[in-house]
């Protein structure tokens, strides 16, 4: 039973650093998740995941915890919590993720500052410890990096965002070293009505990949609100619902890979 944990370990090395490769890898937040992660440009507590410039639209202490279930495994599964804390103009957000089991683990945390550079202009930069635990033939990793983000509103209703992470090109540092490609995330959102969000954006490494997301969210009553959304490399849909009760939000989504198959999400927030 140990060689076989042990081997799974292993194929989970593998498969994370394709998918360190990818930014996605971080981001957090069933919203998201059920928007395709094109969500560059969304103003929640999930920003310090997917864009920590965004966190100065929050205006309450908002705090929220995320589970995946990728691809219906059990030790590929995802958790995150995320808090975010307004201060004067700007914000703070802190954040941590784990995917993994006990013997194969990665480890994010992220500490935000965001604030206004202009009034449709904020800048946000974002100091991440990132970690993995594996079995002792493949040794710890760890590394010191950093990402930062832009967000801009330049006309009414419609979004600019865009977000560096790792721009240093930093790479894990133990037993091992693996390289943690710099990501890079353009995207534009726009709210057709008070109803209707769509979001558009394409992400790059550089180097290995580049991709496209769209999403869109659409609120049919006050408090229920459905989204879906499409990547096209590799081709996974999305689809989700979000309930909102007073400050409290559930959010759950499901998303289909092409090969891998399909993984669940759940999100809860609270605003106080």
């Amino acid at each position: 039973m140990m060689k076989i944990k042990i081997l799974l370990s292993g194929l989970l090395l593998m498969f994370s650093l394709h998918l360190f490769a990818q930014h996605d890898k971080w981001q957090a937040g069933a919203r998201s998740a059920a928007m395709g992660n094109a969500s560059i440009a969304n103003q929640d507590v999930w920003a310090g995941f997917n864009n920590p410039a965004a966190l100065t639209g929050l205006d309450a202490i908002s705090t929220g915890v995320f589970y995946e279930n990728r691809f219906l495994v059990s030790e590929m599964s995802s958790a995150a919590l995320a808090i975010a804390i307004p201060v004067g103009q700007g914000a703070i957000g802190i954040n941590y993720s784990r995917f993994g089991y006990s013997l194969y683990n990665e480890n994010r945390v992220g500490i935000a500052y965001a604030m206004p550079l202009a009034d449709w202009l904020s800048m946000g930069v974002q100091f991440d410890y990132l970690g993995s635990v594996q079995p002792q033939a493949y040794g710890n990793s760890h590394i010191l990096s950093f990402d930062i983000g832009i967000f801009a509103e330049p006309a009414e209703n419609f979004f600019f965002g865009a977000h560096i992470f790792n721009p240093a090109n930093i790479g894990l540092n133990g037993d091992v070293d693996r390289n943690i490609p710099t990501a890079m995330r353009v995207g534009i959102a726009y709210w057709f009505s008070k109803k209707t969000l769509a979001s558009v954006e394409a992400e790059t490494d550089m180097n290995t990949y580049t991709t496209f997301k769209a999403g869109v969210e659409y609120k049919m009553l006050e408090q229920f609100s459905l989204m879906a959304g499409v990547n096209v490399k590799p081709v996974r849909a999305s689809f989700g619902a979000a309930y909102e009760w007073n400050s409290l939000r559930l959010d759950l989504a499901y998303s289909y890979h092409q090969q891998l198959g399909n993984s669940p999400h759940i999100g809860i927030s609270y605003a106080f």
